[in-house]
């Protein structure tokens, strides 16, 4: 016997009811470009600059904005053991 699938009816009036009114609804104006926004939206999809009531996010550094604490202290503790191994570098190569 073949396998008969299911043909989708879509969502039944139940489903409609339970779930229809949930979704968000595209009831404010972006105020650069005038598309459609979500209430809840931060940005606007169409032209992605941030709508009213919502902050941008903090602009992203490079390596060193992110660890400068991290690389000063490894540059100090190679230059101490650099000069460190100076003196004994020079007692080694004395004849």
């Amino acid at each position: 016997m073949p396998i008969r699938r299911n043909d989708d009816e879509g969502p039944s009036e139940d489903d409609i009811e339970r779930f229809g009114d949930d979704s968000p609804v595209a009831d404010a104006r972006c105020p650069d470009c005038g598309a459609a926004v979500w209430s809840e939206a931060d940005v606007c999809p169409k032209c992605f600059s941030y709508l009213a009531g919502s902050a941008p996010a903090a602009p992203r550094g490079g390596m060193f904005a992110k660890h400068w604490k991290a690389i000063i202290i490894w540059a100090l503790i190679i230059a101490t053991l650099t000069l460190a191994g100076i003196p004994v570098l020079q007692a080694l190569l004395r004849p």
